[in-house]
């Protein structure tokens, strides 16, 4: 964790066993939430050096993880295919979101926190019903792997970049 400002090291956060592939800051600044290789989140308190939380339900590598809106939920993308659903103040799982065929590498939350756009290897994009885990679209038209995603700031347009180069 770095001071923006002087550019100075605050502290290292260790923990994981493996890469670190994603980290998240809770909307309030009270939490930040780490993703790795060693398939597990790690939710540390703002000045802990050690994780309060570790989310371990993952089977593969955890590629991405996204705050709700509100704080109080976490998802999480894997190499296992799965978004997974959180709850931050428990740490307990909430629902897992299957369809995609190759690993999830990017997560991300509607602004108001009703949807979940989910980026995938197996280029498409999806999108869930944040509260019942439902896919509601699959969009395709990438020829790569879809690497990231993200929300414009109404929700009314997701962004999408793949290596396809688009």
């Amino acid at each position: 964790v770095w001071d923006a400002a002087s550019g100075q090291e605050l502290r290292a956060l260790e923990g994981h066993t493996d890469r670190v592939t994603s980290v998240a800051w809770s909307p309030d600044g009270m939490w930040l939430a780490s993703a790795s290789g060693d398939h597990t989140v790690r939710l540390w308190g703002t000045t802990s050096r050690n994780p309060l939380r570790v989310l371990a339900e993952h089977t593969e590598a955890v590629t991405s993880v996204a705050w709700s809106p509100d704080g109080t939920q976490l998802a999480s993308g894997s190499g296992d295919g799965t978004v997974r659903v959180w709850s931050a103040s428990s740490g307990r799982m909430l629902r897992v979101l299957a369809g995609h065929t190759e690993a999830v590498t990017s997560v991300a939350w509607s602004p108001d926190g009703t949807r979940l756009a989910s980026g995938s290897g197996d280029g498409t994009v999806r999108l869930w019903d944040a509260a019942s885990g439902r896919e509601l679209r699959e969009l395709e038209g990438h020829t790569g792997a879809v690497t990231s995603v993200a929300w414009s700031p109404h929700g009314t347009q997701l962004a999408s970049g793949s290596y396809d180069n688009t």
